[in-house]
């Protein structure tokens, strides 16, 4: 059987891990769970000066954040032709302009924090691979 290791060099656990939690501590804040949303409500808090704990089981990237493909897109739902479809225009729009901000707000964290990660912002692809899928991103 194989181990996950041998796909992907994004879910070893790093040499300098904190120790296992070994007494009660007061906190005003705890927050359970290091991926994406718990490090930067994490990191958010203590700017504000917020007493703040993050607690992770494994360790920080460990669940689905660290077993991404590591794209930033700006998609949200499906695609955007799902989401016309599904909302209609006014609020598919407000839903893509939602995410390419999201993605503006990652990229200011990347230099917030001076997070060394290989980014190259090179845009998004939606595509069909079928002629029934042509109409939907035609229209969109």
């Amino acid at each position: 059987m194989s181990n996950y290791n041998d796909y992907s060099g994004w879910i070893t656990a790093p040499s300098n891990l904190e120790g296992s939690l070994e007494n009660d501590i007061q906190t005003s804040t705890a927050i359970i769970g290091g991926g994406f949303a718990g490090l930067m409500a994490a990191l958010t808090l203590a700017e504000h000066d917020v007493d703040v704990v993050l607690l992770e089981q494994k360790f920080c990237g460990f669940g689905a954040s660290g077993r991404n493909a590591g794209h930033l897109t700006p998609t949200i739902g499906r695609d955007v032709a799902y989401c016309l479809k599904l909302f209609g225009r006014e609020i598919a729009l407000k839903l893509v302009a939602f995410a390419e901000e999201a993605v503006q707000f990652t990229e200011q964290i990347f230099q917030h924090y001076h997070i060394d990660c290989d980014y190259s912002p090179c845009g998004n692809i939606i595509a069909g691979v079928h002629e029934k899928q042509r109409k939907p991103l035609v229209a969109a």
